[in-house]
């Protein structure tokens, strides 16, 4: 009996913390407003007041405020668009009336934002890397919506 408690209990605190870090709240900041944001995790560009306050590598683009991974820089692009690593390695970009920081679609997790252009088909193209595989990646934007996340 002692043996199927511990069994639950594991269990129930696993679930527990699992819940936590699926629906924590995330916010970016718009010109002063704070409103909810797509994405979950802690460290994303955006961030309650207090938590933009405490960025040690703020940045601001296009009206809308956010922190970057320490040791980051943004990558402007040749069109109206600007993409950031967050500190929880998230791919961020904001472009103008875009309401705030947007998380990128696909999962995708980086530790530098290196590049953004048009690619050879004409499509905007951002490349970033990632250093435990030692690779770069990118996505790109193509009949309005943004793809996978491939290894160069």
């Amino acid at each position: 009996m002692l043996r199927r408690m511990k069994r639950t209990l594991s269990i129930t605190l696993l679930a527990v913390l699992a819940m936590g870090a699926v629906s924590s709240p995330v916010y970016a900041s718009a010109d002063g407003l704070t409103v909810a944001s797509q994405g979950a995790g802690v460290g994303t560009p955006g961030g309650a007041d207090s938590a933009l306050a405490a960025c040690t590598n703020r940045i601001t683009r296009f009206g809308y405020s956010g922190c970057m991974s320490d040791g980051t820089q943004p990558a402007d692009c040749p069109w109206d668009e600007s993409f950031v690593i967050a500190p929880d390695r998230t791919i961020w970009h904001a472009w103008p009336r875009s309401g705030g920081w947007k998380e990128m679609p696909n999962y995708g997790k980086a530790d530098f934002a290196t590049n953004c252009y048009y690619n050879g088909n004409n499509k905007h193209q951002i490349d970033v890397w990632v250093q435990y595989t030692g690779a770069y990646y990118y996505s790109y934007h193509s009949g309005g919506a943004w793809h996978g996340w491939y290894r160069n």
